[in-house]
């Protein structure tokens, strides 16, 4: 799907992309063998962006996930790109690498359709770079998530998605348990995002309060694979109501 140093490569032969040049029985041959009558993917490639951003000294990342059909026309997420910026970066220029993001994700369908949905982290000082975004990129879905506690999600009267910590995360969980969520193995910072979530914690005081972090000092890309997930779920065009 990308093709420059910035953005990619991001895939592997194990997995298809429907912008690639192949058709899916083609890719199907290749990894299998056999030729199949199975349905092939949607023509409309259906990316959902999740955008954790961070404090002033903590890390802003992406993680972007196309919604498919596998062979037996069931729902999967597949983690397309990851994207970690550098701790301290400004708003206006994280703006403007989302920009520059968008753009490439726009172009990568090779003459198909591509939607983008994205999930902004509006949770403190999150809300005003989402209504950053939400300028720069006006004809776009640009949803602003505020990241909660509680056990279930809501949209407010603007809405606003208010999302609790502890689904979001069940909601990881539950996709990878199922085998809904696909990561490819050499995508770039894979292994940063599947360290943050082997050393995931959730701990629950004696109050019966839940907290959430990661053993890493940072758990941003976890945070953005979560709200990826969760616009992808919600929004994306072929789900369903198997994951939360």
């Amino acid at each position: 799907m990308f093709d420059n140093d910035d953005f990619g490569p991001i895939r592997d032969k194990s997995t298809f992309m429907p912008g690639d040049a192949w058709t899916f029985n083609e890719w199907k041959d290749e990894n299998t063998g056999a030729r199949s009558q199975e349905r092939t993917p949607s023509d409309l490639i259906d990316l959902h962006i999740g955008l954790d951003i961070g404090y002033k000294h903590d890390r802003s990342s992406a993680c972007v996930i196309e919604v498919m059909l596998d062979a037996k026309s069931e729902q999967i997420f597949v983690v397309r790109y990851l994207k970690r910026w550098k701790q301290g970066l400004l708003y206006p220029s994280l703006v403007k690498q989302v920009e520059r993001l968008y753009n490439h994700l726009k172009a990568s369908g090779h003459g198909k359709p591509v939607s983008t949905y994205f999930a902004v982290d509006s949770t403190g000082v999150g809300e005003g770079v989402a209504q950053l975004i939400d300028n720069a990129l006006p004809r776009e879905s640009v949803f602003h998530y505020y990241i909660t506690g509680g056990i279930s999600q809501n949209v407010d009267s603007f809405g606003h998605v208010h999302l609790p910590k502890g689904q979001m995360i069940s909601g990881i969980v539950g996709a990878i348990s199922s085998g809904a969520l696909r990561i490819p193995r050499d995508i770039r910072d894979g292994d940063e995002m599947l360290k943050e979530l082997f050393d995931y914690e959730i701990k629950i005081s004696d109050e019966g309060h839940d907290t959430y972090g990661s053993g890493q000092k940072f758990d941003d890309m976890v945070c953005s694979l979560g709200l990826s997930l969760a616009c992808a779920v919600e929004y994306g065009s072929h789900t369903d109501d198997g994951i939360w």
